[in-house]
């Protein structure tokens, strides 16, 4: 697949020198990264490695104390340019309090909602279960969300996601709570995604059935980017491997530069 050249408007995520801060800590330091069209992006690092407040930062939830982001070639400070019915985004976690009991169907088909568009139309509940059926939970959607297991919620989240058919797909950490015939399928379902065209970033800790569906792996230590490029080899491996190295050993004696891993 041919990508976009670097830097152009069409970048789905271009960060350039974003700093964010809160309460006084400083979660991220001079950071630049670009994501170009088709792309399927890891985010790697330990716990505290910036790698959910660099999304954050990067859909505007997060006040960017110095530098720029964009989606699509538009800044996020300036809200209502942001192409949004083209990005899913799958958060860490989606709380089920609600004033009102939701059905999992009725979380589905809030993907479809936006600020330009607050209302659903017939066809969306159809589109809806399509998404869910996509990750097996079409059966789930009468159930109300608030009761189901950590697993079964999460593939209503991603379903959530993909129910806008978006350009680009954010993941928070996606695997958390599923069960690995589940991750599996899931990450079929991404690699279907991605060969469509589909640019694809994911928080992870380990690559793990995503391994062979990663175009790029982006390396994250105390708020800086220390690795933009090739797979780590160590994340190939999943725990328990003869010749398994968590990525934080493996850059433990390492300066923090954005370079590339041997």
């Amino acid at each position: 697949m041919q990508l976009a050249e670097a830097g152009t408007a069409l970048d789905p995520i271009q960060l350039d020198s974003v700093s964010v801060a809160i309460g006084g800590n400083t979660l991220l330091t001079d950071v630049d990264l670009q994501v170009h069209p088709g792309e399927a992006v890891a985010l790697l690092g330990a716990n505290g490695s910036g790698k959910s407040t660099l999304i954050r930062a990067a859909l505007g939830q997060v006040p960017v104390v110095a530098g720029e982001s964009r989606l699509f070639g538009a800044p996020t400070r300036e809200n209502s340019r942001v192409p949004w019915p083209r990005i899913g985004y799958v958060p860490q976690r989606l709380s089920a309090a609600s004033g009102v009991p939701a059905t999992s169907l009725e979380v589905v088909e809030t993907g479809l909602l936006g600020r330009q568009r607050w209302w659903l139309r017939r066809a969306d509940r159809e589109r809806a279960l399509r998404a869910m059926d996509q990750l097996g939970v079409a059966n789930l959607a009468h159930r109300p969300f608030g009761v189901l297991s950590g697993g079964q919620a999460q593939r209503v989240v991603i379903a959530r996601a993909l129910v806008r058919d978006p350009d680009l797909l954010i993941l928070d950490e996606p695997l958390a709570g599923v069960d690995l015939l589940t991750q599996s399928s899931f990450a079929a379902l991404l690699s279907d995604l991605h060969d469509q065209g589909r640019t694809i970033v994911m928080v992870l800790h380990e690559l793990g059935p995503f391994a062979q569906l990663l175009d790029r792996a982006v390396v994250l230590r105390a708020g800086r980017i220390i690795h933009d490029g090739d797979l780590p080899r160590d994340h190939v491996h999943p725990h328990g491997a003869h010749d398994h190295l968590h990525v934080e050993h493996a850059l433990a004696t390492e300066p923090q530069t954005q370079r590339s891993l041997p």
